[in-house]
């Protein structure tokens, strides 16, 4: 048994001996799509960063890799992939997370037990900090990441180290100094960087603190909690987001199939009426939002940015955002805030993957 993880350990460090550590190109990845089964990789500017690739997927871009699942035979394995297109894999990884922090989670498991996953972590330097041996695990922020077993559960620090080790429940990443809890019942609460109780697990839900804020569940309606854990936003919404750029949405609804949502400002006024369909956060100052079949921009007050309709919209950034016309040309790509397309993605593209927001847009 020493033999056999002494083995794995020295098989993993010959695979991170591969240079794909150090970054060369300083380009930046906008988006990835699959056209005729290969897949391109387009830059800021609209220029394919690489040749179009024959992979299986593109799973994201984080802190200067991509992570990749690549064809091997009728199997596929997963890698990272730095910008100048040089590879590793980490032998055995099954899954990869993107680069957290300077962290990315990978997980294994043994043939015909896919149920039973076993997570570990990898460091952006190729260094691997723990072999798969959790059975959950959370992004590292602020400093930690809570990982469980079935010999022990806690936070532990970013050299592995557990700090904090607890006897039931759960944890979730650090985020504003506060850290959602679980106990064994299902209840929710919060602990603070010296993993003391601060605020009580007295609720059905809760989420990170952002801007000052979380949302949080009692009794199957959200609200929003601040650091002292008063409810300032009352729980009265059947949905809600978490606060940016101090705006959020949150919805009402006679039924789930008729939510509509509303902008709420972090002093808790309400912006809109009940009116949005479908939402994306705020960012740059703008939010897309959809009502009824049309998608288009608002401002921070909850006003129309602009009088253009698309069939999608999604948020800016770095000036740019995702939309896809309505008519006409029914053009797909990326517009600038004043409205024009700066780079246009082709029709025939099957799968699009935006890599700064790490989600699919189509």
């Amino acid at each position: 048994m020493k033999y056999k993880k002494f083995l794995n350990i020295l098989l993993i460090l010959l695979f991170f001996a591969f240079p794909i550590f150090s970054q060369q190109s300083t380009r930046t990845p906008l988006v990835a799509y699959l056209q005729d089964g290969l897949w391109h990789i387009l830059d800021e500017n609209g220029k394919e960063m690489f040749k179009p690739m024959d992979i299986a997927y593109i799973g994201g871009y984080s802190e200067g890799f991509f992570t990749i699942r690549e064809k091997i035979g009728q199997d596929t394995v997963w890698g990272f992939m730095n910008l100048s297109g040089k590879m590793a894999v980490p032998p055995g990884a099954k899954y990869l997370s993107l680069f957290h922090n300077g962290f990315a989670i990978y997980s294994t498991w043994q043939p015909g037990l896919e149920d039973i996953k076993y997570f570990g972590y990898i460091r952006n330097d190729g260094i691997v900090l723990t072999l798969p041996s959790y059975l959950d695990a959370t992004v590292f922020n602020e400093g930690y990441a809570f990982v469980m077993n079935y010999a022990k559960r806690g936070y532990i620090d970013t050299t592995g180290k557990m700090i904090k080790e607890f006897k039931f429940g759960f944890g979730e990443p650090f985020y504003e100094g506060f850290s959602v809890v679980q106990d064994s019942a299902g209840h929710f609460g919060y602990i603070d960087k010296n993993f003391q109780p601060r605020i009580p697990l007295t609720f059905d839900e809760a989420h990170n603190f952002s801007q000052g804020l979380a949302r949080v569940n009692k009794d199957g309606y959200f609200g929003y909690i601040d650091t002292t854990g008063l409810l300032p936003i009352p729980a009265v919404f059947v949905m809600a987001t978490d606060f940016k750029e101090s705006r959020a949405f949150v919805a009402r609804a006679a039924k789930l199939d008729s939510i509509r949502y509303a902008v709420i400002s972090s002093g808790g006024k309400l912006l809109t009426d009940f009116i949005f369909g479908d939402v994306r956060d705020f960012s740059q100052g703008i939010a897309a939002v959809r009502e009824n079949d049309n998608w288009y921009f608002i401002n921070l007050m909850g006003e129309r940015f602009n009088k253009q309709n698309y069939a999608y919209a999604d948020s800016f950034v770095d000036g740019i955002a995702y939309v896809k016309e309505q008519k006409g040309k029914k053009r797909r790509g990326y517009i600038n805030i004043a409205g024009k397309f700066q780079v246009i993605i082709p029709q025939k593209a099957t799968v699009i993957f935006d890599l700064r927001l790490n989600r699919l847009v189509e």
